[in-house]
């Protein structure tokens, strides 16, 4: 493991020196970057990525907002690790700090020895700590990835059937609560065995693809869409009444029947049937899904290519 000397901010008030202090954290190999707390009211940003700042006040009044200002200026946090050096002791003093988040007061001067083990002990243990919070972001953002992977299809990028669900409960929750209406669109491309069995499943993969992306690229920010399985998908349509859903499902209908598809330079022929749903307050989000995919296969059966909004009643044709 890579040794990295300990880097320390100091910031100097009126009327006070500490160059002995200063002298010292130059033996001891450490890092050191000074500035007078009077520039307190220039824009401090730096490079310089401290392990901790020393305020060496003075005569200089140093209030939380100042430490909020400089703690921000080096890590864009309001809680960068401090210690207050003073050279007088003063217990009222002592207090202001620690209520302000002051990691230690210290009070010169002492013998060299006790500075070296003071300052080494306090900067351990603050590295240990920034250790131990790069390790929890990192195995955050780790479970974040884990999460993100669990709830997407691999190949298009949509959400899945177990994240649609989850997704659906909170939709049926907002339901409950302000009554707007919503819908679910089960859709599925047609012939799809065909063009597997007629160009590869490579050439099928390519039109699962590419259906996702127009499928995406034609619906509104709040809709939802999930491969349902093999060539199935599932939308959420939030805010949405049956012929609304069904004015939204011909849309897209239109979208993919006139899209150009090509795969080694042959041209495929897609087209999608649909069918529609409303939620019911009555109903379960499995049932109205089950209409759905009911109202989907009358649209299949009756042709394909089409959208179904109601049983047997409402096709919306090309």
């Amino acid at each position: 493991m890579t040794f990295s000397p300990f880097r320390i901010q100091i910031y100097i008030g009126e009327g006070c020196n500490n160059l002995p202090l200063i002298s010292l954290f130059e033996k001891e190999g450490f890092k050191i970057q000074k500035c007078e707390l009077q520039s307190q009211e220039n824009d401090w940003k730096y490079e310089f990525s401290p392990d901790i700042i020393i305020l060496i006040p003075g005569k200089s009044q140093i209030s939380g907002s100042d430490l909020k200002s400089i703690s921000q200026s080096l890590d864009g946090s309001s809680d960068f690790p401090f210690i207050v050096v003073s050279e007088e002791s003063n217990s009222k003093e002592a207090s202001q700090y620690f209520n302000l988040g002051a990691l230690d007061y210290l009070t010169l001067p002492k013998d060299d020895e006790y500075l070296r083990t003071f300052f080494r002990t306090r900067l351990s243990t603050v590295r240990r700590f920034q250790e131990k919070d790069r390790l929890i972001n990192r195995l955050l953002e780790a479970n974040g990835q884990l999460e993100i992977l669990a709830a997407t299809d691999v190949l298009t990028g949509l959400i899945n059937r177990r994240k649609m669900f989850d997704i659906c409960e909170q939709e049926i929750i907002r339901f409950h609560r302000n009554k707007n209406p919503f819908c679910v669109m089960m859709s599925d491309i047609d012939h799809f065995k065909i063009i597997n069995d007629q160009y590869g499943h490579a050439a099928g993969d390519y039109i699962l693809v590419e259906y996702s992306k127009i499928h995406k690229k034609n619906s509104r920010r709040l809709d939802r869409i999930a491969r349902w399985g093999g060539e199935e998908f599932l939308t959420l349509l939030p805010e949405t009444d049956l012929e609304g859903g069904g004015i939204l499902a011909e849309k897209l209908r239109q979208k993919i029947e006139s899209h150009p598809y090509f795969y080694n330079d042959k041209e495929i022929k897609v087209t999608a049937s649909f069918g529609i749903a409303e939620f019911d307050e009555m109903s379960e989000i499995d049932q109205c899904i089950q209409v759905a995919d009911t109202r989907l296969y009358q649209a299949k059966n009756s042709g394909r290519n089409k959208v179904v909004i109601e049983d047997d009643k409402t096709i919306l044709k090309k």
